[in-house]
């Protein structure tokens, strides 16, 4: 991409200016791992009441520490898009919990199933 768009060669910031290349420091996938991690435990209450929902967190929760050595070689600009989106995932997380918005935006009380036990 970097032959159609010629300023991933020189539009990078601070440690990263070749947008093309790698990470030599790891820090983009270090952060892209942590931002994901921070959204996903941001939106548990979206799995209240699912009894699956454990696995998915700790499913998705290792996925994403072995997304950084799995990811290490790719191209600096494909971290800033993931930790851009992560980050924007964690605010609208943020927002949209807050009790005023919703009311605002009429989204219902989210029911909790009853726990039984075994």
């Amino acid at each position: 991409m970097a032959e159609k768009v010629p300023s991933f060669k020189t539009g990078g910031a601070f440690w990263f200016t070749d947008l093309t290349t790698p990470d030599s420091l790891y820090i983009l996938p270090v952060l892209t791992s942590l931002t994901f991690i921070a959204s996903e435990i941001n939106m548990k209450e979206g799995l209240k009441g699912n009894p699956d929902a454990g696995s998915m967190r700790n499913i998705s929760l290792i996925l994403s520490v072995l997304a950084v050595p799995l990811t290490m070689n790719f191209p600096k600009a494909l971290f800033c898009h993931w930790i851009t989106s992560n980050l924007f995932s964690l605010m609208y997380g943020l927002v949209i919990r807050q009790p005023e918005v919703k009311k605002f935006l009429g989204i219902p009380k989210i029911p909790v199933a009853p726990t039984t036990a075994p």
